[in-house]
């Protein structure tokens, strides 16, 4: 599943997903196509509600995450919407835009995000961007996630070049770096904040929700699939900038205008490995499960006799499924031993 010829990589202004076909030939890859192809019409059906019209003075952009970002919507996805106001808009009226915007686009009959969530609250550039909060631990948990998310696996809603800009200025911030700013392509802010976000996912998805097994094993099977690839997209990005010995901010900009997937494909394909088949069998895998009913159904099935979460036949496949894909993605990663710098790698764990 090679990625298809095309100028995507250096076009600007960038073409974002849900205005194309996908960068690879998806036709061997039933479930995953027809993600693309639900997402690309509710994106559709999206812009035709939205009526921002007079918010326009207040909202900077609206962009997308989640499984809709990432072109992977199913019937039961939510829409991760990010509202990102002006920064002169008061925390009052902040939250009057935000659900206004929310009652606009109600009519396209897809629920909110959660109300605990990070995508349950609007926010701002300078917010996203403030360099006093960059490595504080204690920095506000939506603004990070948001933040984080824009660069993973969002795309405009509503304001292309607005969104292309706070992409660009959130990849400056994390340039403050020193290694950065003398030159030699290292992203170390931003690969140790994707890990910091990941671990964090990772515990936060083992431990809550056990007294619940169907929420628990859909949750973790996100966090061994989609979650874990949209990561390790990003960080190959940043792993491959390494390979050219200086700092390429356009060039890894550009690439956020590709999905999860289509990343890793086109890291593949920069690195002429041909494992990517692999990563694609997995992941269709993953994509034709989270679509069959009969399997949501079984995953959701409370226990019986009070055992573990994980005590399902379907959720067992699932997870075996999502360590294979763990593994090519780890055997991807040290076959770039001597090509990437030693520092990244070094930094993936201290």
């Amino acid at each position: 599943m090679p990625i298809r010829e095309t100028d995507q990589v250096a076009a600007v202004p960038p073409v974002f997903p849900a205005e194309r076909e996908a960068a690879l030939d998806l036709a061997p890859y039933a479930a995953i196509d027809t993600a693309w192809r639900t997402s690309r019409e509710t994106f559709a059906a999206l812009r035709d509600a939205r009526g921002v019209g007079d918010l326009t003075a207040e909202i900077r952009c609206l962009a997308i995450s989640g499984s809709l970002g990432r072109m992977e919507q199913t019937r039961r996805s939510d829409v991760d919407l990010i509202v990102v106001l002006h920064d002169n808009c008061n925390d009052d009226r902040a939250a009057e835009v935000y659900a206004e915007v929310w009652s606009r686009l109600s009519a396209v009959g897809l629920p909110p995000p959660k109300t605990r969530g990070i995508f349950s609250t609007p926010t701002s550039q300078m917010q996203l961007c403030s360099a006093a909060a960059l490595g504080k631990v204690d920095e506000d948990r939506a603004v990070f996630g948001k933040r984080i998310q824009l660069l993973l696996d969002a795309q405009p809603l509503w304001g292309e070049e607005a969104f292309t800009s706070l992409q660009r200025v959130i990849l400056e911030r994390y340039g403050q770096d020193d290694a950065l700013r003398h030159g030699d392509g290292q992203w170390t802010y931003l690969q140790r904040d994707l890990i910091r976000y990941f671990q964090s996912m990772a515990i936060d998805c083992r431990q809550r929700d056990r007294g619940k097994p169907g929420v628990w094993r859909i949750r973790n099977l996100k966090l061994q699939h989609s979650r874990r690839l949209m990561i390790g997209a990003l960080l190959l990005l940043l792993g491959e900038s390494t390979s050219r010995g200086r700092t390429d901010l356009d060039g890894l900009l550009s690439r956020l205008s590709f999905t999860p997937l289509e990343r890793i494909a086109a890291i593949y394909a920069a690195c002429d490995d041909d494992g990517f088949t692999t990563i694609a069998a997995h992941y269709e895998q993953f994509a034709a499960g989270m679509l069959d009913d009969d399997v949501r159904r079984r995953l959701a099935a409370p226990l019986s006799d009070g055992g573990p979460p994980d005590a399902c036949e379907d959720y067992q496949r699932l997870s075996r499924n999502g360590q294979q894909l763990a593994g090519e993605l780890w055997r991807f990663l040290l076959a770039r031993r001597g090509d990437w710098s030693d520092r990244f790698f070094q930094t993936l764990l201290f």
